[in-house]
């Protein structure tokens, strides 16, 4: 058995459809791929800091790839016309669980950097 599967769990709440906490301390595991997952109690998403909101599709390969196809080269993938990434969700090429993902830290990261840009002013 791997050190993954021996974790502690819990069954998912009716009332969120989300998971319950059993870890009490923070711990790194070993996944059998050789990745590795830190499990931290409390802790349910981890927001990372991303300076420029185009450097987002960085983390979706396939995104990535689908955009040098898009017919504005500063496309977002949000709106634009022509947009290969929406293309390619629309046709499976791309998950919808994964645009959704991206459109989320797309987001994130644009009212993050609103944010930061008002209090310098």
């Amino acid at each position: 058995l791997s050190e993954a599967s021996l974790q502690k769990t819990a069954e998912v709440s009716t009332a969120s459809g989300e998971g319950r906490h059993t870890t009490v301390a923070s711990r790194m595991v070993t996944l059998d791929n050789g990745g590795e997952v830190i499990d931290s109690p409390g802790v349910r998403d981890y927001a990372p800091v991303i300076d420029d909101p185009g450097d987002v599709a960085t983390g979706f390969a396939e995104i990535k790839r689908a955009s040098i196809n898009c017919r504005f080269s500063n496309c977002r993938h949000l709106e634009e016309p022509e947009c290969a990434v929406k293309i390619g969700v629309d046709d499976g090429t791309i998950l919808e669980r994964r645009y959704r993902s991206y459109r989320r830290l797309i987001v994130l990261t644009e009212q993050l950097a609103a944010r930061k840009t008002r209090g310098r002013r």
